[in-house]
């Protein structure tokens, strides 16, 4: 019976994992929709995604002649935090092309 409930929370976990996807969100300046960012970092977010734990990506900064492509994306290894620590916790992989 305790092997049974197990494997079932097993199936259930991988269902929930391999059910939620990977997802990726290119924004584009300048009409070019190139997905080739140079700058990749983490950015933390959560409280169902509300509150930002980290500082605002600044592009100005980041690229003084203009950006060209912001990416922002979750990859399986952020999806299972986020699932672990939902609403708690997601992080988010950003990536800046400039011009």
């Amino acid at each position: 019976m305790h092997h049974a409930r197990i494997t079932a929370l097993a199936l259930l976990a991988a269902f929930c994992v391999g059910g939620t996807g990977c997802m990726s969100i290119f924004f584009h300046n300048d009409g070019t929709q190139s997905k080739a960012t140079e700058q990749d970092g983490l950015h933390h977010i959560g409280v169902f995604n509300l509150v930002e734990f980290s500082e605002p990506v600044n592009l100005a900064e980041r690229c003084p002649n203009g950006w060209r492509t912001v990416k922002t994306e979750r990859g399986p290894l952020a999806i299972l935090l986020s699932i672990l620590a939902q609403p708690i916790y997601g992080p988010m992989t950003v990536g800046v092309g400039c011009r």
